[in-house]
């Protein structure tokens, strides 16, 4: 997985919600999954929402791609700042991991997807 950051516009708009990259290379290519990528376009690919954030991958990469983003997609919650983290079970089976993003450090966010 990438470093998370919170990218910001030319205009000086920044995001509230984290940007990561997770990355693995298969016979020589690097494949991608990215959690809030800005400015993704249908025809780009695939879309998942996971809390306010969005998982999205491009087509036409790795044939183990749709397993390993319906795993990451199965196990990642992202909880906007200052919201309270729901004990409500998940729409989709699987492990779940509550992230409270009140310190929105990208530091602070790894750390948390580490755990």
């Amino acid at each position: 997985m990438s470093q998370p950051y919170f990218y910001e516009t030319a205009g000086g708009a920044g995001s509230d919600l984290p940007t990561a990259s997770f990355f693995w290379e298969s016979f020589g290519t690097i494949n991608t999954i990215e959690l809030t990528p800005r400015q993704w376009v249908e025809s780009n690919g695939r879309c998942e929402p996971v809390g306010t954030s969005q998982l999205c991958y491009m087509r036409g990469q790795d044939m183990m791609l749709d397993v390993v983003f319906e795993m990451i997609l199965d196990t990642l919650s992202v909880t906007p700042p200052g919201a309270q983290i729901s004990t409500a079970q998940p729409e989709r089976s699987g492990a779940v991991y509550p992230i409270d993003l009140s310190n929105t450090t990208p530091e602070a966010f790894r750390q948390l997807l580490s755990n």
